[in-house]
């Protein structure tokens, strides 16, 4: 598969992973579910990183410079995808390629409480893991869930949960280098790699 059709294809596919491994979760005992690590907000940083001369941060939103509507934010899943054709930088990316190759494995589903999916998708951190379970208003509660609630630990989250980029907030995020960023990519798919063995000991 070449790059334009990677691309293209983890944006353009509506991906249901969540019910694809229903079985398998079912059989953890994870009774809701959610996507570990999303695409669109892991691209929409990297669009701010790779093209600074195309997009301005307004506080925690990410907008392109010029743009017939000002109100634009290129955190939309209908401006990536009428756009991401013009990235070609980001889009070439080998770690964000090596991203995509494992983003549909098992490794990048955990349980989550009712509600947190959504919760998680309105709370400004562009979905990204290490920093929504570190927030100061969720923090208490996800490490209670996990630690707690869970009756069985099969969840391997604790690179999530206490890691090297849980102390992260969504500025240090938007203020990352390239180096930064790929750094990242590859701790994400490190983690997403290390979840799907150990999750095959359940399976």
């Amino acid at each position: 598969m070449n790059v334009e059709s990677a691309i293209g294809k983890v944006i353009n596919t509506k991906f249901t992973l969540e019910k694809d491994y229903s079985k398998i979760t079912n059989n953890l005992n994870w009774t809701y579910t959610d996507v570990l690590y999303s695409f669109q907000g892991l691209y929409v940083i990297g669009l701010n990183i790779f093209y600074e001369d195309e997009f301005v941060c307004c506080g925690k939103q990410i907008k392109p410079k010029k743009h017939a509507n000002n109100r634009q934010i290129v955190y939309s899943h209908k401006y990536i995808k009428e756009n991401y054709h013009e990235f070609d930088k980001l889009n070439k990316l080998p770690e964000l390629l090596k991203f995509i190759d494992v983003y549909s494995d098992l490794g990048n589903i955990i349980p989550i409480w009712p509600g947190g999916n959504s919760h998680r998708g309105m709370s400004q951190c562009y979905d990204i893991p290490d920093i929504y379970f570190n927030k100061k208003e969720i923090k208490e509660y996800a490490s209670y869930f996990y630690n707690n609630f869970l009756s069985d630990k099969n969840f391997f989250l604790d690179d999530v949960l206490s890691g090297e980029f849980s102390k992260f907030e969504i500025g240090d995020y938007l203020r990352f280098s390239k180096e930064d960023y790929i750094k990242f990519l590859n701790h994400i798919v490190r983690i997403i790699k290390m979840r799907s063995e150990q999750l095959k000991q359940y399976i």
